[in-house]
């Protein structure tokens, strides 16, 4: 083979195809192109975990409180079941507290309470409850009064005085004299509550204090759901 033909062959080797600047430009194009569609895919994903993160928080939130949150509400039911009644007549005989009606101060009886023929107590919510009662005597009179008798406060429940819940005796001896008991107990519902005075007192001149310091109240301590009562072996 010659020189010339080395020549030749050297130069056609060497001879690529023709690019133009229009299809440079294109190729650029495309290359930014797709680099900003990964961009946009990417952010597109971040947002929508996010999103979707967002949605799974408040779905938890909404759904399934915090125990502190249950703790919270359930206090509150608890502080909304209670009652407190003060009585209509202030003397120191035999009988049976008749009750001012709700909303006389300082009388409230929470939406879980009725106040029937103004003596008893009915109780709409099964539970444990605090009940508690107060007896305050004094004597009216300037000169004295005797101070040999004996005042008895029985709190009763469902009308069976032979058993009364709680009892709270108080002796005539001073010029003014209060007692103050209480007792947890477990009502059912439609169960009642009524408060008897007794009294071997003859001298009129005793009388009971001022009504907002004789009393028969109760409040929930919890409800049946959360007592537990253990199962015998």
């Amino acid at each position: 083979m010659n020189q010339s033909s080395l020549s030749s062959a050297s130069t056609m080797t060497a001879i690529s195809l023709p690019v133009s600047s229009s299809d440079l430009e294109s190729q650029k194009d495309s290359s930014r192109r797709c680099r900003c569609l990964d961009h946009f895919l990417v952010i597109s994903v971040v947002l929508i975990i996010l999103t979707l993160g967002s949605f799974g928080v408040f779905y938890i939130g909404w759904e399934r409180p915090s125990p502190v949150a249950q703790k919270q509400g359930d206090d509150r039911n608890v502080k909304m079941s209670q009652a407190l009644l003060v009585p209509t007549n202030t003397a120191l005989k035999d009988s049976t507290w008749t009750w001012f009606p709700n909303g006389v101060d300082p009388v409230h009886v929470d939406q879980d309470f009725t106040i029937a023929s103004d003596t008893e107590l009915v109780v709409h919510r099964t539970g444990l409850y605090y009940v508690y009662a107060q007896i305050s005597v004094k004597c009216r009179v300037t000169n004295g009064c005797k101070k040999d008798g004996l005042a008895s406060l029985n709190v009763i429940k469902n009308g069976d005085e032979s058993s009364p819940i709680l009892t709270l005796d108080i002796t005539l001896e001073n010029a003014h004299k209060t007692k103050f008991s209480g007792t947890p107990q477990l009502l059912f519902k439609g169960e009642s509550l009524r408060t008897k005075l007794s009294t071997d007192n003859t001298d009129m001149s005793w009388e009971l204090n001022d009504k907002a310091d004789n009393f028969l109240g109760l409040f929930l301590v919890t409800d049946t759901k959360n007592i537990r009562i253990p199962l015998s072996i």
